[in-house]
């Protein structure tokens, strides 16, 4: 018997460091994209443009989420969406509704693909997650999951806190040149163009960004 093998508990203890060190490395990876948001949200939140209660037009903090997902995998994903949330607590003036519709836009734009690619038994490498075609049948997906959410979280918090019909009818889509349109229908024709809007730069920024630096210079560990 050759001394020089690897006992299976050699092989056991090997498998459990190298399990210990992608697990540290989620965490960190989570915890700086988390604190990166947390820098962006504090620089950009009071000049962001919004509509009268509260929706902004474009939000770069979920865009930094999406990044550690595209980079990192599901797990850092959904950790630095969670843990970026709460740190943007302290610091949202629309807190708590600001970074808790943060989390329920963004979380859709990573479960779904993950519920998706398992239905579909399609790979969870990278690799294979980033393929455009993947890429495009997650992100319909997911923006219809996240609509329907949005949509049902806008009317119930319209509804808790800016006075349900009388604030609704005060509202239009004169932002997008169609004054005429108005009440319910413009807070949810807002609802749906906001996010469907937020939900492609969530998704081309990040893409642009992992192809172009992420992708070619680091064996992304998913």
């Amino acid at each position: 018997m050759n001394e020089n093998l690897p006992t299976n508990e050699d092989q056991s203890r090997v498998y459990r460091k190298e399990k210990v060190t992608n697990i540290s490395l989620k965490v960190a990876s989570a915890a700086i994209f988390s604190a990166l948001s947390m820098v962006v949200s504090i620089f950009t939140t009071e000049i962001l443009p919004r509509v009268q209660w509260g929706l902004a037009l474009f939000d770069p903090v979920s865009i930094i989420w999406i990044l550690a997902f595209f980079v990192f995998g599901y797990e850092v994903g959904l950790l630095t969406s969670i843990i970026g949330m709460l740190l943007l607590m302290p610091f949202d003036p629309w807190v708590p509704l600001g970074p808790l519709m943060k989390f329920a836009a963004t979380i859709p734009l990573i479960i779904i693909p993950l519920i998706v690619n398992y239905i579909r038994k399609k790979s969870l490498k990278s690799k294979d997650a980033l393929k455009v075609t993947t890429l495009i049948i997650n992100w319909v997906i997911a923006v219809v999951f996240r609509v329907i959410i949005m949509v049902v979280f806008n009317v119930i918090v319209i509804n808790l806190m800016f006075g349900g019909d009388i604030f609704a009818n005060a509202q239009t889509l004169a932002f997008i040149g169609l004054p005429g349109i108005d009440g319910w229908s413009a807070v949810i024709a807002t609802v749906i163009i906001l996010n469907i809007i937020q939900s492609i730069w969530d998704y081309i920024i990040p893409y642009i960004i992992v192809k172009t630096i992420f992708y070619r210079k680091l064996n992304i560990p998913w």
